[in-house]
């Protein structure tokens, strides 16, 4: 009994599979075989459809070129090609890939090179319902010679692009593991013939500092940024400076000062602040020193640094009282170090218990 049912389900299948090669949509019938890499039914079927067959998607959006490129099967691929205009092979399904897309995803490097060929360079720049570019993708999964292939083919403004998070590809780098190689490969194309621009160059430097001891990504994109860069805030407020002082990062203090003149140093954010105060009041001695001794060591004056943190010319005696009771240690570390006796830590006007208030606030906003 149990032989007689299944010889009937095995006849079953075959009757299926060879209604499928006989009468089946032929369109069906070639994304069936692409995705069972059946290259010689595959040759068979595109010698005998037309190029509007070939490339005719199916109800997802998906054209035999898109499973081609997710398989990864560079001769199924070339077949494809062979009979496909420029404007198929630039199709997106309903996510908005295409199969330029898959293939920078999964990495087949040898597909993406056959693909770029047969498109325009605005087919190869062209971006997902995510506002994804293949370049994200690739940089975003960490392939570097996908990456490189995707570089020699994009113009600098198309490498520059950002999704709909405002993210570019080299921000989707630096969020990925073991990118420093793709990241110098990104500044250098973002930084060709685009006079010192580096698109969202700030907003990657916040995404480096967030993601822990990238100190290898910083210094390259330290080289690459120009001073105005790396001391220009993002939409929160913050430098970069002043969001390594607050992440605690006293390994990135010296990569970024090294970049900035003084006058930059002594630039106030967008929230009044400068970085020397941002560190004095967050109590970070490290820091503090780190960026003290930059100061000096550059020509600074102990008046010079006393101005930075804000040393009030009236009542001095109220807010030494009030920085001496809240902030002993740093108080007399500032005293000791400056040889100033008047080195207030908080600027002119605001309340001690204030600014606590609005530096935990900064903090969480960070």
């Amino acid at each position: 009994m149990k032989k007689s049912v299944l010889g009937a389900l095995v006849c079953g299948m075959f009757l299926w599979i060879s209604e499928i090669e006989v009468n089946a949509d032929p369109i069906e019938d070639l994304h069936w075989v692409v995705r069972l890499e059946d290259v010689a039914r595959v040759e068979a079927l595109v010698n005998e459809m037309t190029p509007e067959q070939v490339g005719t998607p199916n109800h997802m959006g998906e054209t035999a070129l898109h499973f081609a490129a997710q398989i990864g099967n560079a001769r199924i691929i070339e077949l494809l090609l062979k009979k496909m205009s420029s404007e198929q092979v630039g199709l997106r399904e309903v996510a908005g890939h295409t199969a330029l897309h898959f293939a920078s995803l999964y990495g087949e490097t040898d597909v993406v090179v056959l693909l770029c060929h047969s498109m325009t360079h605005d087919q190869i720049g062209i971006a997902n319902n995510a506002g994804n570019t293949a370049l994200h993708l690739a940089a975003l999964v960490g392939n570097i010679a996908t990456t490189t292939s995707l570089l020699n083919e994009m113009t600098p403004d198309q490498i520059g692009v950002a999704n709909v998070d405002g993210d570019t590809a080299l921000h989707l780098a630096i969020l990925a593991h073991d990118t420093e190689r793709i990241t110098a490969l990104l500044m250098h194309k973002m930084t060709q013939n685009q006079s010192n621009h580096v698109p969202l160059g700030n907003i990657a430097m916040r995404l480096a500092n967030q993601e822990g001891d990238n100190t290898e990504i910083i210094r390259i994109l330290v080289e690459k940024m120009s001073p105005e860069q790396i001391s220009t805030c993002d939409v929160i407020g913050f430098t970069p400076l002043t969001l390594a002082i607050y992440a605690g990062y006293d390994h990135l203090i010296p990569i970024l000062l090294e970049k900035m003149s003084l006058e930059q140093m002594a630039l106030p954010s967008s929230r009044g602040r400068t970085a020397l105060q941002s560190a004095a009041t967050k109590a970070q001695d490290g820091i503090l020193e780190t960026i003290i001794e930059q100061l000096l060591g550059r020509g600074c004056t102990p008046q010079d640094i006393a101005s930075m943190l804000g040393a009030p010319s009236d009542n001095f005696e109220k807010w030494r009282a009030k920085v001496q009771e809240r902030f002993p240690d740093r108080y007399e570390y500032l005293r000791q170090y400056l040889g100033v006796p008047q080195v207030p830590v908080f600027p002119e006007g605001d309340d001690p218990k204030d600014v606590d208030a609005e530096e935990d606030g900064d903090e969480s906003a960070a």
